[in-house]
């Protein structure tokens, strides 16, 4: 059973009021986390409860990443959690989001995409390989250009 909202920005030790951004899953240079990091200072400046939480375990070196957040002047608004989650603790990290963010470079299809679905939560995704048959525009979610 997935926590309650509140119950989950607790657990991960969020603001009650916080907008919480989700990037979920195996961090990879082709997901685009580096592009969102680039891009989140501009979102944090025009939405001050924003915050990016991103959880997935990375397959190489984190330090770039690591860097982007350390120099971003929204850096305390951004939380990871770079390990891997177990299925135990997916529903918090889901449960406490308001959306669900893919920057993706290239992708053939997300699981994270469908569990975002599953959680009703909508997904901010680039418009690659098979996301866009998942993504209905202002239904499911929002497609913007790979890259932007």
């Amino acid at each position: 059973m997935a926590p309650t909202r509140a119950e989950a920005l607790q657990t991960l030790r969020l603001p009650a009021d916080a907008e919480v951004y989700l990037f979920f899953g195996l961090i990879r240079p082709y997901k685009g986390l580096q592009r969102l990091l680039q891009a989140w200072d501009a979102v944090a400046a025009v939405r001050p409860q924003a915050h990016l939480v991103i959880a997935g375990e990375c397959y190489g070196d984190f330090s770039a990443y690591q860097t982007a957040i350390s120099s971003s002047p929204a850096s305390s608004r951004i939380h990871v959690h770079n390990r891997f989650v177990p299925d135990v603790e997916v529903g918090t990290f889901f449960g406490a989001a308001q959306a669900v963010v893919l920057p993706y470079e290239r992708a053939s299809q997300s699981g994270v995409t469908a569990m975002a679905l599953h959680y009703g939560l909508p997904t901010l995704a680039s418009n690659v390989g098979g996301l866009a048959e998942y993504i209905q525009a202002g239904q499911t979610g929002e497609l913007f250009q790979a890259g932007d």
